[in-house]
């Protein structure tokens, strides 16, 4: 009797243990679990930094509110007093109602002390944002991030740019409206300039010098300089009041602003990513077959090409200057010479190809 008793308290007590091996065995695997979690969640955040984790929650709260706030903000949109300002922004607004999931591309050459990215509608991009670093406390380094620059894009319409000086005793009318002082005039459309006919669609010049020597000057919206003193065909006209000079033919860079937000390239350089180096061969060796003392040099080696002056004819079609250097060895002598040439390109499928060399 006592030996089944033993028996029954010895199975008893292998259960119990079995069973508690088991709970053991589960809690140790869902504590293990959790721990993995969090410690991906912790490696994770590390991984994407404070500036990405704060992008997270900015994105967020990126709705048509915030996206109005940012459109009537001069120094994003560039809205002016001579534009039609709300029904810029109600075609903007109606355009961001109808996006997708909103995410979000740290820009290239990032930096966590400047944070800065790019916003995206599917593939559409519709805007760039930069954030402020404040150190709150040194010690415990506790980060504060706030908006630095908003710069909207795709949803609106790129702002085309005047500035004119006025003569202090006359007037001069800009879409119906007067220039009181010398200012840059910001319009969403082509600027009609009374008395002078013709439309501008200028993203943002300014001419200055005397009559005989005028000096174009083209920049971006953020100051940055796409043309200098530009060589073409220019028509220039002198417009009563206004002692600038202003180029009639369209200079309008055919890139979104916001595509180069916080960018360090300019216009040109851009451009230039964008014509195949077998393009600049190509030119080379066309120039090489009209040069007249090509068949006196035993030897001729391309040392250099540069592509500048940049001018756009219209959105498919660009004048550009091709120098080139070439070494030559002639028969007692050797030597480096340059040569320069207009060149009209044509764009196909997003770069720019020969179309006719002034040779």
């Amino acid at each position: 009797m006592k030996n089944r008793k033993l028996s029954k308290y010895a199975i008893f007590i292998i259960i119990y243990t079995f069973v508690a091996i088991i709970g053991i065995i589960v809690l140790d695997v869902v504590i293990h679990n959790k721990l993995v979690d969090y410690q991906k969640s912790y490696d994770d955040a590390v991984r994407r930094s404070k500036p990405d984790l704060y992008m997270d929650s900015f994105i967020k709260s990126f709705d048509k509110n915030t996206y109005e706030e940012y459109l009537r903000k001069d120094e994003t949109y560039e809205l002016g007093p001579y534009d039609d300002i709300e029904g810029a922004v109600s075609k903007a607004l109606s355009d961001f109602e109808k996006h997708g999931e909103l995410t979000y591309k740290r820009i290239d050459g990032f930096d966590e002390m400047k944070p800065a990215y790019d916003i995206y509608d599917g593939d559409k991009l519709i805007a760039s944002v930069s954030f402020k670093r404040k150190v709150l406390t040194y010690r415990n380094k506790v980060d504060e991030y706030s908006v630095g620059k908003m710069v909207l894009g795709n949803y609106i319409d790129s702002p085309y740019y005047v500035k004119v000086v006025i003569n202090s005793n006359e007037k001069l009318y800009l879409n119906g409206k007067l220039v009181e002082d010398e200012k840059y005039i910001v319009a969403r459309k082509p600027v009609s300039i009374e008395g002078f006919s013709g439309k501008y669609e200028i993203r943002t010049y300014y001419v200055s010098g005397l009559y005989s020597e005028p000096k174009v000057h083209v920049e971006d919206m953020s100051g940055r300089t796409i043309l200098e003193n530009p060589k073409g065909d220019y028509s220039l006209g002198e417009f009563e009041g206004v002692k600038e000079y202003v180029a009639e033919r369209v200079v309008e860079p055919v890139y979104d602003y916001a595509r180069f937000f916080n960018r360090n390239i300019s216009y040109t350089d851009y451009i230039k990513t964008l014509i195949p180096e077998s393009n600049i061969n190509l030119i080379a060796a066309n120039v090489v077959e009209g040069l007249k003392w090509r068949d006196e040099a035993k030897k001729m080696e391309l040392l250099e090409s540069e592509v500048s002056d940049i001018i756009m004819i219209d959105d498919k079609h660009i004048k550009v200057k091709v120098s080139l250097t070439y070494h030559m060895v002639f028969e007692k002598f050797e030597k480096n010479e340059s040569v320069s040439y207009d060149c009209i390109m044509e764009e196909k499928d997003g770069r720019w190809y020969v179309l006719h060399l002034s040779i």
